[in-house]
């Protein structure tokens, strides 16, 4: 025993650390980095099980409803706009899954029906009956959109194709870059979303709505007899472009806001060839810019009071405590005798019948007096 050793001290065995057997082993790619190799022949499979869980925690329900309430095509077209991808399942009132599509940026991405996929699955979902089940959901893509089927606006033709045909729908591929000269590109097309009055919607409202949407829009304002009376383009929540008749720009819009012949509008899907477009200003700026223009300019009573029991020095020193242009009107039962603007204790100007400036301040005061 070791003779440094205190009474009651003794050398005990220290056994060896050990590791907690409820962590779990890192895996390749986490912070830590792997913390055993595997061994021979067994794979790890942790990395994928915990992708298809945080998979699976991504998704998000925005809508469902049965086909009666709405057509798949038209739930496409809607829904498409914008850049997140979608995934649209339907099942049978039972909950059998009979397929699903996934949806971004205006292409149908992918579809699968059963055993069947491509645009044999899409034939099967667009023929579905109408007491079909559809859920709208929200999913992260991990693949590219140049392997999508198609155009969303393509469905409808599907929609009407039998089911047994075998003459293949036109569907629009994507656009690819082109690599040698070929034949002249699709002119633009307009497919209509949406259409309505406009005393149900205000003009610069809409433009705000329909403004969010990445693709090109363009928003045909008509009088009552459905003619068109204008129109407004939008992308990306700038105003590309606006004409109404002869006039064209900011004017274009403030006459259109601000006539009577706006009385209803359609809202277009412009799709093809647009080439680039251009740069009016934001939907925020234009927005801005037509309500300070078409804002009414009238002159708001802020006070009144008879001279007997206000003396015009008093009341110049109490409204000339505004910041705001204000104007100080003297008048009788007949007729305005004259006026005096001030503002923030300034008196600016003052007139009364042909005199102006100090004289007719002086004028008003001596025909006015307070008693």
């Amino acid at each position: 025993m070791d003779a440094r050793l205190r009474p009651g001290q003794g050398v005990h065995a220290r056994s060896a650390r050990r590791v907690d057997q409820g962590l779990r082993p890192g895996v390749d790619g986490d912070e830590d980095g792997p913390a055993q190799r595997a061994a021979p022949g067994r794979e790890r499979c942790d990395r994928a099980q915990r992708r298809g869980r945080i998979r699976g925690r991504a998704v998000v329900t925005l809508l469902s409803g049965t086909l009666a309430d709405l057509d798949l095509a038209s739930i496409a077209q809607v829904t498409s706009l914008g850049r997140t991808s979608l995934r649209l399942e339907l099942r049978t009132r039972s909950g059998e899954l009979i397929g699903r599509l996934v949806l971004k940026a205006g292409r149908v991405v992918s579809a699968s029906a059963g055993g069947v996929h491509g645009r044999d699955a899409l034939r099967v979902l667009m023929t579905a009956a109408s007491d079909t089940r559809f859920e709208l959901a929200r999913e992260p893509l991990d693949f590219a959109l140049s392997s999508a089927l198609g155009s969303v606006a393509d469905l409808g033709a599907l929609q009407r194709a039998p089911l047994g045909s075998t003459r293949q729908p036109a569907i629009a591929r994507p656009p690819r870059a082109a690599t040698r000269p070929g034949p002249t590109p699709q002119a633009a097309v307009r497919i209509e979303m949406m259409q309505g009055r406009l005393d149900e919607f205000d003009l610069l409202t809409l433009l705000q709505t329909l403004g969010v949407s990445r693709q090109l829009l363009e928003i045909e304002v008509r009088d009552r007899a459905g003619a068109p009376a204008g129109r407004i383009s939008v992308k990306a929540g700038k105003v590309v472009s606006a004409r109404a008749g002869d006039t064209a720009g900011f004017d274009a819009i403030s006459q259109l806001v601000t006539s009577p012949r706006s009385f209803q509008f359609a809202a277009f899907r412009v799709v093809g060839d647009i080439g680039q477009v251009p740069e009016l200003a934001s939907v925020s700026e234009v927005s801005l810019r037509v309500a300070q223009a078409t804002a009414p300019q009238r002159n708001r009573v802020v006070m009144e009071g008879a001279l007997s029991e206000f003396g015009i020095p008093a009341l110049l020193q109490t409204v000339g405590c505004s910041r705001q242009h204000c104007a100080l009107e003297i008048h009788d039962h007949r007729a305005i005798s004259g006026a005096i603007f001030l503002k923030a204790g300034v008196v600016l100007s003052a007139r009364a019948g042909l005199l102006t400036g100090i004289p007719a301040i002086q004028h008003l005061m001596s025909s006015h007096p307070h008693d």
